[in-house]
């Protein structure tokens, strides 16, 4: 069921592993300001148990990018998932996709563009050397509205990185 409130909605795209607790972090710190709706990596992914808004959950297929080393196979997962993600964004009214330093990205930013929907891409806690690959390929790809990085030394990889402080 769709949000029923005139609050900005916004669709959080969550990978597995350290993902999800940061996307937890960031969905509890902002919560109060947007109805979240949750797009997850079917099994790889649980919300259950952890603190962070209620809002209804979309499931996504996992995309393999090194695990698989069938090309065709990554281009099935990204291509269903990029359907899945627009079908979301149309049910749930969003504005704006969200997605946290994973891979998972690409098809969710993808998804938005085609359905006219504003980015943001934040980059993982664990990146503090540099960009990830999905970054440097998002930014590239001209995927991203807001690109937020968790350190004041990230800002130096790209004119478009952000840097507010702490994200979580």
């Amino acid at each position: 069921m769709p949000p029923t409130t005139d609050r900005p909605r916004l669709l959080m795209c969550i990978h597995g592993g350290g993902f999800v607790t940061e996307s937890a972090m960031i969905a509890r710190g902002i919560g109060d300001a947007v109805d979240l709706i949750y797009a997850i990596v079917r099994d790889e992914v649980s919300l259950e148990g952890l603190p962070v808004p209620d809002g209804p959950v979309v499931y996504l297929s996992a995309i393999r990018t090194w695990g698989s080393r069938s090309p065709l196979r990554l281009i099935r997962g990204i291509a269903a998932n990029v359907r899945a993600i627009r079908a979301a964004i149309r049910v749930h009214r969003c504005d704006t996709v969200l997605a946290v330093g994973s891979n998972l990205a690409l098809p969710c930013f993808l998804a938005a563009r085609l359905s006219g929907r504003k980015t943001v891409f934040i980059e993982s806690l664990t990146r503090v050397d540099g960009l990830s690959r999905t970054a440097r390929l998002c930014l590239a790809l001209r995927l991203i509205d807001r690109f937020y990085v968790p350190w004041p030394e990230l800002v130096q990889y790209s004119k478009r990185a952000v840097y507010k402080g702490t994200v979580v």
